[in-house]
């Protein structure tokens, strides 16, 4: 498909062309001066691409002095005379024979400026006296002389100024001649100015849309000025306050508005849009196919890439992908942000820019959207339905174009990511990599976007953020580059470290939000070194038990609450204890509160709050309350309540009056699946590959029915724990002693190790080895997203874990369960006691009995 006219490419081959026919005749003139000179002299892409493909015809253009050829010819070769070219040649004008640049296009007679003048003047004489010495056009449009000027002798300047003031009264009459000087140059102009007052009253007060060009010009400069009579009209069709720049039915419009009726169906993708161009076979393209055409392609002064063109920098074109608006205030939400018509009194940001287009019904969609496309017969298109997605050049789906290949043929964004052509060498340390911004790779593009954003404009980060510089480094780049995003969590709390100029601790973080984002940042500083290591449940725990506080009036039930929960609950979370078996083979002490005691001690705590907030609701206290009280408050709750009866049993050794809530019941075999469904969801995860289920759920759902593992010892296998045996058997250390592990499981366990999955894209490059990595660096998965995960697919991760775990306690002896699978031996002993159905213990009383 190609565009009318020439068959050149894109502007850069018509520059290149251009430049080439010209260093044939002036070797001495350097090829980038010559293509600098072509676009100061022939400003329009399409009368460049048709002096490329004339001279490409014929270059004896240049230096033959022929009036032929396009009128580009002639300026150019008159630029290129200005630059010290000497062989090229201006053509002649077929009247005067002098060289000249000549006015008319070709297919007439070629002459200059001069002659047309000559021309139009014989061919207007004066309608009074016949004289040809043309001066203008009178009201009627009839030819006059300089004897009898279409003026007729009026002091144009000074009436318009007399009429411009009975509206503005509140200027001066200098300001107001002023403004008519600039708005109509030349005493021509300022009479047609005149005579369309004198036609169109109101034309300065809301009715220019009826009037001349000139007569917009003029409002604008009067409320420069601060003029307060006069109005800017209105889109007479639409009603938007927009430029009035085009005419249809003798009214001035705006773009919008002039565009409509003009729509009509592309011959590329068949959406309905005004015509760019056109086909050699003149069908109507849209800008989008228009450019798909290779005609507007440039080559980028970023990036290198031959592409259509978005702007323009110090260093020449760039294309759209490299292209960055300059920043201002916008207008609309005052934030300074790059904006679109940065330089102009009401610039708009990006996403300001997307709001302002109109919100319809999508014809296709049925949903109420922002119009981006039309379809062939006109109807609303929101952006997903509209936009056209050829089909891809090696997958053929029809997708989104995100790339092209050597032949222009289209790719989706999954197979460019996988082409050849994608990799190209970084500007910064020129490997060769799919480049991301800039012309730099994934590496040099996260530590440019980090620099930027820590360091300002000058990318020189301070001092304190150092540190964090460094940590987030050690992430990986495509992480960091999600983390940077203007739309992710984490850039608003980069701009508020920054903000701050303070060094980042765990206080100033805490201070932050959205407290999800903080908690992705947190864990990506602690691994990096930026920041030590802290008990992240347990804080948050704290922060949560000093607002739960605040719902008890002060007082000594406060001060109960306070001195209980921390000498019972925290003191406990925070005593260093040993490692679990599971987390790794060393012993080695540490502090980690997990997501289930934290939530234990909520839930107990916040049992309590309510209790204390009853009394006082009743006007009683803990010292003044009685069991008659703590029983009625029982009798009308949930059965929850009575985890109330930890916090009564401690006040009543602290001095207080002794009050009883009922003991919680063992729930240790309440929860159990029939046997048939658990070998049922064994048989499913063992042959999970045609049911599309990934190697994590199904390893984590096998460990949990054969080997009764709970989720949260699931998480905190790692790569440490698993051992190859001479016979080729692995064996996974749940326990004190390794545990061999069953077909297919093992095969899913080493393909964990071997390939880590989930959402580690934070995780940092010195991975920590989980099987089961999490969306946190160096942390791994959630307890609680694993059972829900599990959940998803029919299994109860308790019930299918009491199941499995009575069914191996009546199997092997307690002292082997507790061993192999990493229980205490007291439960192993409950549980084969529950297995066999009466315990010895119960025996042995009833003979005694």
């Amino acid at each position: 498909m190609g565009t009318g006219g020439p068959g050149v490419g894109s502007v850069s081959e018509a520059e290149e062309l251009v430049a080439a026919a010209v260093a044939g005749f002036e070797p001495q003139l350097d090829a980038s001066a010559v293509v600098g000179v072509l676009r100061r002299a022939v400003r329009r892409v399409f009368e460049r691409r048709e002096l490329a493909a004339a001279l490409a015809a014929d270059p004896l253009l240049l230096v033959s002095g022929r009036a032929q050829g396009p009128t580009s010819v002639s300026r150019l070769v008159a630029a290129l005379q200005t630059e010290g070219a000497v062989r090229v040649r201006l053509p002649h004008c077929q009247r005067c024979e002098r060289p000249r640049v000549l006015a008319t296009p070709p297919g007439t007679v070629r002459v200059c400026a001069s002659c047309v003048a000559r021309l139009s003047a014989l061919a207007n004489p004066c309608t009074v006296c016949g004289s040809c010495d043309f001066a203008g056009r009178d009201r009627e449009g009839r030819p006059r002389c300089k004897a009898h000027p279409p003026d007729e002798g009026r002091d144009v300047l000074a009436e318009l100024t007399a009429r411009v003031m009975a509206v503005a009264d509140d200027l001066p009459g200098e300001d107001v001649a002023a403004a008519i000087q600039a708005a109509a140059r030349g005493r021509a102009r300022q009479l047609r100015l005149l005579w369309a007052l004198e036609d169109v009253p109101g034309l300065l007060e809301g009715r220019g849309a009826l009037g001349p060009p000139a007569a917009l010009r003029l409002v604008q400069e009067l409320t420069a000025r601060g003029a307060r009579g006069v109005v800017y009209p209105p889109c007479p069709s639409c009603g938007h306050h927009l430029p009035l720049d085009l005419v249809q039915d003798g009214v001035r419009c705006c773009k919008n508005c002039w565009n409509k009726p003009r729509r009509r169906p592309c011959a590329g993708c068949g959406n309905s849009a005004t015509p760019a161009a056109r086909t050699q076979d003149g069908e109507p393209l849209c800008t989008t196919c228009y450019r798909k055409t290779g005609c507007t392609d440039r080559v980028c002064s970023v990036c290198g890439d031959l592409r259509p063109s978005a702007g323009r920098a110090e260093t020449g074109p760039v294309c759209q992908r490299c292209y960055r608006p300059p920043t201002a205030t916008c207008s609309q939400c005052g934030r300074t942000r790059p904006c679109r018509a940065a330089n102009s009194p009401r610039p708009l940001c990006l996403t300001c820019t997307a709001k302002v287009r109109p919100e319809q019904t999508c014809s296709r969609c049925r949903r109420r959207r922002r119009v981006f496309y039309r379809s062939p017969t006109g109807a609303a298109l929101c952006r997903s339905c509209g936009e056209p997605r050829p089909a891809c050049h090696l997958c053929n789906r029809p997708r989104r174009r995100y790339g092209r290949t050597p032949d222009g043929e289209p790719l989706c964004e999954t197979c460019w990511k996988h082409h050849p052509t994608a990799r190209r060498p970084c500007r910064d340390c020129h490997g060769i990599d799919r480049l991301r911004d800039f012309g730099r790779c994934a590496a040099c593009a996260a530590r440019h976007q980090l620099d930027q954003v820590l360091g300002g404009p000058d990318a020189t980060v301070p001092a304190v953020l150092q540190p964090v510089r460094d940590a987030l480094l050690r992430t990986t780049p495509e992480a960091l580059l999600k983390k940077l995003a203007p739309a992710s969590g984490c850039r608003p709390i980069l701009d508020q470290l920054v903000a701050t100029g303070r060094p980042v601790t765990h206080e100033t973080l805490d201070a932050c939000r959205p407290a999800k984002s903080v908690d992705h940042l947190r864990a990506a500083l602690v691994a990096g070194g930026a920041l030590p290591a802290r008990d992240e449940h347990l804080a948050h725990l704290e922060r949560w038990l000093t607002a739960a506080y605040a719902r008890i009036p002060a007082g000594d039930d406060r001060r109960a609450l306070r001195s209980y929960t921390t000498w019972h609950h925290l003191r406990r979370l925070r005593r260093p204890r040993k490692t679990p078996t599971t987390r790794a083979p060393t012993t080695r002490t540490l502090t980690s509160t997990t997501r289930g005691q934290a939530d234990g001690v909520r839930g107990e705590i916040g049992v309590a709050i309510r209790f204390l907030a009853h009394l006082h609701g009743q006007g009683l206290t803990l010292r003044t309350c009685r069991q008659e009280h703590l029983d009625a408050w029982l009798a009308q709750g949930a059965p929850a309540r009575a985890r109330v009866g930890l916090f009564l049993q401690w006040t009543a050794r602290h001095g207080y009056p002794p009050l009883h809530a009922s003991a919680r019941l063992h729930q240790s075999g309440t929860e159990k699946i029939l046997h048939d469904r658990r070998w049922a969801l064994v048989r499913r995860l063992a042959h999970a590959p045609d049911s599309g289920l990934d190697a994590t759920i199904r390893a984590a759902g096998l460990l949990v029915l054969l080997f009764a593992q709970p989720p949260s010892r699931i998480i905190l296998l790692t790569t440490h724990h698993l051992t190859e045996h001479d016979d080729g058997t692995l064996q996974v250390r749940l326990g004190s002693h390794p545990t061999p592990m069953p077909a297919p499981l093992d095969d899913l366990l080493r393909h964990l190790a071997d390939h880590p999955r989930g959402r580690s894209a934070t995780e940092p490059l010195a991975s920590a080895g989980w099987l089961f990595p999490g969306g946190q660096a160096a942390h791994p998965m959630s307890a609680s997203h694993l059972a829900h995960r599990l959940k998803a697919i029919g299994l109860r991760p308790r019930a299918a874990r009491h199941t499995a775990l009575m069914d191996l306690a009546g199997q092997l002896p307690a002292v082997v369960v507790s061993r192999l699978l990493g229980f205490h031996q007291n439960t192993a002993d409950r549980w084969r006691d529950d297995a066999q159905g009466l315990s010895p213990d119960y025996a042995a009383d009833l003979t005694r009995r």
